[in-house]
This record gives C-alpha cells, structure tokens and sequence, in this order.
C-alpha cells in the first residue's frame, strides 16, 4: 500500500515537470517568435 502510494507521488512529480518544461518551452518560443518580429518589424 505505501509502495503504491509513492508510485502514486512520483507519477504525479514527473508530470508536474514534464507539463511545466512543456509549458516553459512554448513559452520561450513565443517570446522568441514575438521578438524576432520585433526585430524585423523595427
């Protein structure tokens, strides 16, 4: 039961990182994407 529940957690952590780098990458694109307009654009 406890074996279990850590298994539980750990899933849990990992998606939490994984759908934060995830986030954190489309985020950069974008900013980066915006800025080369930006740039382009001035």
């Amino acid at each position: 039961m406890k074996n279990n529940t850590l298994y539980s957690l750990f899933t849990a952590f990992c998606v939490i990182i994984f759908g934060g780098i995830i986030s954190g990458f489309i985020v950069v694109i974008m900013f980066l994407d915006f800025f080369v307009k930006l740039l382009f654009n001035g």
